[in-house]
């Protein structure tokens, strides 16, 4: 495991170093493909730009617990700042809302939710330092950018992007 910078990218020196008998890679498509043609003779295996969804029609009904279950959701999105490979970054929520048990949960409510709990999830520094770990890269970081400028531009932001630092 080696963490490197786009000015000196100590993981390609590995990779085509003739001692490399396994790459296992997970991240950015582009990067993945480089992986993929310049592994040999190293066995590679990649994992590239996953995308997962979430449908609440599935998950939210049948939980004995709505707020359990909206915890569990958060936390898994949060989880590595959402860079995680199986953090779920589509969440669909009926417009007219869930029913959980006899109740109807309206889609605001929901949604509301869903948005407090993440808030929640990097509400103590240390305890999100856990979670939520490191963006390491600038480009990550104008892709966090661009995404809430977006979501501004298309519709209602619930939860505004906060920058944290364990002391």
């Amino acid at each position: 495991m080696v963490v490197d910078t786009l000015q000196q990218p100590v993981g390609k020196q590995i990779i085509k170093h003739p001692d490399c008998a396994i790459v296992d890679f997970t991240g950015s498509i582009a990067f993945g493909r480089w992986v993929e043609q310049n592994a040999w003779p190293a066995l590679a295996f990649t994992e590239t730009a996953g995308c997962n969804t979430v449908g609440t029609r599935v998950v939210l009904p049948i939980a004995a617990q709505l707020e359990a279950a909206i915890r569990s959701l958060a936390t898994t999105a949060s989880m590595f700042s959402a860079q995680m490979c199986t953090s779920p970054q589509n969440f669909y929520i009926p417009a007219d809302g869930v029913t959980v048990g006899q109740a109807r949960v309206p889609f605001q409510v929901v949604a509301a939710r869903l948005a407090a709990a993440v808030a929640e999830v990097g509400a103590d520094p240390r305890r999100a330092s856990m979670i939520l770990a490191c963006i390491q890269s600038d480009s990550t970081l104008a892709l966090v950018r661009q995404m809430h400028e977006e979501g501004q531009a298309r519709g209602e932001v619930l939860l505004r992007t906060r920058y944290l630092c364990a002391s």
